[in-house]
């Protein structure tokens, strides 16, 4: 008979950590994840007997990884906050400064009298909204719209992704067309 699989002490802490930290529930796609030699009943067990527990809810998840992303090391509290904030005032102000950039490249009173131009422009303002709405996704810009009670799924972020980036490479070539046919 073989001796059953044994998991060190830092082993079931890496274990503790990914689960609570990740919104599936079981344990299966954590053997098979972290490729235990253990079945996901002696992880439940383990879990049960250490009381691990779920994060209350993936938004403190989200936020505390926009914190880590946004290297606030050793700044702690509000001064943590307050980079975060920064960071993103930042990020609003420059999409700002790009419509104003977009508004004095494209005239009312141009593109009214010039169709190619009024293509271009168009196609213009749709990349800067592609980019800049991508840029609020990743920055977490539109949180306060999401409601408390929906997180989207790993599955629904990559599908937006892929629709944002399907989206950007057809204008790019719709750009590079118009680009072309004006240069050409």
């Amino acid at each position: 008979m073989a001796a059953k699989a044994k998991l060190t002490s830092e082993q079931w802490q890496e274990c503790k950590n990914r689960w609570e930290g990740d919104p599936r529930d079981g344990y299966m796609w954590l053997v098979a994840e972290i490729k235990l030699p253990v079945t996901d009943e002696a992880v439940r067990q383990r879990a049960k007997k250490d009381d691990w527990r779920k994060a209350s809810h993936i938004r403190t998840i989200v936020q505390q990884a926009h914190l880590r992303a946004d290297d606030v090391s050793g700044k702690v509290g509000t001064a943590a906050i307050d980079a975060a904030i920064d960071l993103r005032s930042g990020i609003i102000e420059t999409h700002r400064a790009e419509w104003g950039s977009h508004r004095e490249l494209f005239t009312l009173a141009a593109i009214a009298t010039d169709l190619d131009l009024c293509r271009t422009a168009k196609m213009s303002v749709e990349m800067l909204r592609i980019r800049q709405e991508g840029e609020r996704r990743a920055w977490g810009l539109d949180a306060i719209a999401a409601p408390e009670d929906h997180s989207p799924s790993s599955e629904e972020l990559d599908r937006i992704y892929d629709n944002a980036m399907a989206k950007m490479e057809a204008m790019s070539r719709l750009a590079n067309k118009q680009y072309a046919k004006l240069n050409g």
